[in-house]
């Protein structure tokens, strides 16, 4: 597990689809769950199997990876920093 933001209850796994089953107790049962993949597909086939086995906490992010970079650019993060502050 990766904390990635000090203050932030958030966590990283990075788990290859292949490795889920052996894998599953590494996933938190009681939180959100984020799955991921580069277009969508194998994080669908993810998506499905988690909540096959009961953890429905579980989403897709919308757009894949390319999204998440999008969002993760230091020109996006100020921005979104610059304008929560303006709406103070």
């Amino acid at each position: 597990m990766l904390p990635i933001a000090p203050g932030l209850d958030l966590t990283v796994l990075h788990i290859p689809i292949h490795e889920v089953p052996d894998r599953i107790d590494e996933i938190p049962a009681g939180r959100r769950i984020a799955v991921f993949s580069w277009a969508g597909i194998r994080a669908t086939m993810v998506y499905v199997y988690l909540h096959t086995l009961g953890l429905g906490k579980a989403r897709i992010l919308p757009g894949g990876l390319p999204e998440l970079i999008r969002h993760a650019l230091p020109n996006a993060i100020w921005k979104r920093q610059t304008s929560a502050g303006k709406e103070s």
